[in-house]
């Protein structure tokens, strides 16, 4: 045998063989680095996303609104059907979860 051969070792990695990291948190720093000056803070609303997302601040809204718009009588036919909306809306979307 040839002596030399001995100090070629190479290493093979295969798919998923070696060391795997993977970030699983999602980059969003592009979608808050949007936002016009005029419209607010990128860094206050990247702030309020984490504590809350846009989607559970609107749930929120929408459960005190509902509640609110059944303890007094609308006083509009169009304010009637706008919450008759809301509430089908807010049903639908409890079917989903």
């Amino acid at each position: 045998m040839f002596p030399w051969m001995w100090l070629y070792a190479p290493q093979l990695h295969f798919p998923f063989s070696g060391h795997v990291q993977q970030q699983i948190r999602p980059e969003l720093e592009w979608f808050f680095k949007g936002i016009h000056p005029q419209s607010g803070k990128a860094e206050l609303e990247q702030k309020a996303f984490e504590i809350a997302s846009y989607g559970r601040q609107l749930g929120l809204i929408t459960e005190v609104l509902i509640d609110l718009a059944g303890q007094m009588p609308m006083q509009t036919p169009e304010g009637q059907v706008a919450l008759k909306r809301l509430q089908a809306i807010a049903a639908q979307i409890n079917q989903l979860k």
